[in-house]
């Protein structure tokens, strides 16, 4: 069953008699979460923080509503709309689907001659017709995961999306913890992420948010009201010792306080995910078989090795996150050195 289906698995839930609902990972199966708590009355976020937390425009609105800092923005549906955000706040800007995930259709723009095609873009990756343009802020690119309790936020980890250099824009090809922030910035940064959980008007739950840190502090980029994929899971339990899938299950089962109920494990100093890519492509003289992929997980501090590319795929070309065809966790006492470990089993894998 599709999980864009609500009236399909409000059925199927009253039908088994569940005790609770929750998603890992998917954008798409997040109205339908909330739709099968409403109907079946079983704990959940409502139907407007789905909203909130899915629509960009509705998203972003809700950010200026409730004071969360985030960059000036304005509806895309047609070129006319763009032209105009455009001349009253000038270049750069970033246009995105209202309305989709991993990075589709999504494109910076820095002058009047790319502005078109971007918008067109855009559109076609959007269901529902509707576009978002906003002002491009400068800095590094932030992730948060956090539990929100009773309307409260408490982070469990910050990290740093490397992103892939232009022409590709807004893809992740790493996640490094700590960040390089000072201690007045993750201050703000805290402070930030409370607002934007009470913006999508969360009361339990787990959120994403995506931060720029430019000069001005941090900018909310958007937030998601689930558990985050690309590994973010593993971030946020290597970083803290929680596994966001033990508090999701507790949140879903009505436990009033899960950070206190679930197991922990010991936290880690520094992480660091690093993802293979087309633009690694190139030093991958033979793709490693199951004795390599074997030795890599046992080279020193690498925690996981995923590799999800076919010997006979071709590489996929870097357009959206999901052309990510492989990955390796690494932790340490220090960003560097897991950085350092990272790299050596990259090497390793691709016959370096």
């Amino acid at each position: 069953m599709s999980t864009t289906d609500a009236a399909g698995n409000i059925a199927l839930a009253r039908r088994e008699k569940i005790d609770g609902v929750m998603t890992l990972s998917s954008e798409t199966a997040v109205p339908t979460v909330a739709a099968v708590a409403a109907s079946l009355s079983l704990p959940g976020f409502s139907q407007r923080t789905a909203e909130l937390a899915t629509d960009k425009l509705a998203m972003k609105d809700a950010f200026v509503r409730h004071g969360a800092p985030t960059s000036p923005h304005r509806a895309v549906t047609g070129f006319d709309d763009a032209r105009a955000f455009t001349t009253e706040n000038g270049f750069p800007v970033v246009l995105k689907p209202a309305v989709n995930s991993g990075q589709r259709g999504t494109s910076r723009v820095d002058d009047e001659a790319s502005l078109d095609a971007a918008v067109a873009d855009a559109l076609a990756h959007a269901p529902d017709g509707r576009a978002l343009i906003e002002t491009f802020v400068p800095g590094p690119e932030i992730n948060v995961t956090a539990v929100v309790e009773n309307g409260q936020a408490t982070v469990l980890s910050i990290s740093e999306r490397v992103t892939a250099a232009p022409p590709h824009f807004g893809i992740a090809i790493a996640h490094a913890a700590p960040p390089h922030l000072e201690r007045t910035q993750l201050a703000a940064l805290h402070e930030a992420v409370q607002r934007a959980a009470e913006a999508i008007e969360l009361r339990d739950g787990i959120i994403y948010p995506q931060f720029i840190v430019g000069l001005a502090g941090p900018s909310l980029l958007e937030i998601a009201a689930r558990i985050p994929g690309g590994f973010m899971r593993e971030v946020a339990l290597g970083l803290s010792g929680i596994d966001l899938v033990d508090v999701a299950i507790a949140q879903a089962l009505g436990e009033t306080a899960p950070l206190s109920a679930v197991p922990r494990s010991s936290a880690k100093a520094a992480l660091v995910v690093r993802f293979l890519t087309e633009l690694d492509a190139h030093r991958l003289n033979q793709r490693p078989d199951d004795e390599r992929l074997a030795a890599a997980r046992r080279l020193s501090g690498i925690g996981a090795v995923h590799w999800h590319l076919d010997h006979e795929a071709p590489i996929p070309s870097l357009t959206h996150s999901g052309a990510r065809f492989a990955a390796v966790i690494a932790t340490a006492t220090s960003r560097a050195e897991a950085e350092t470990q990272a790299e050596n089993a990259i090497d390793y894998l691709l016959g370096d």
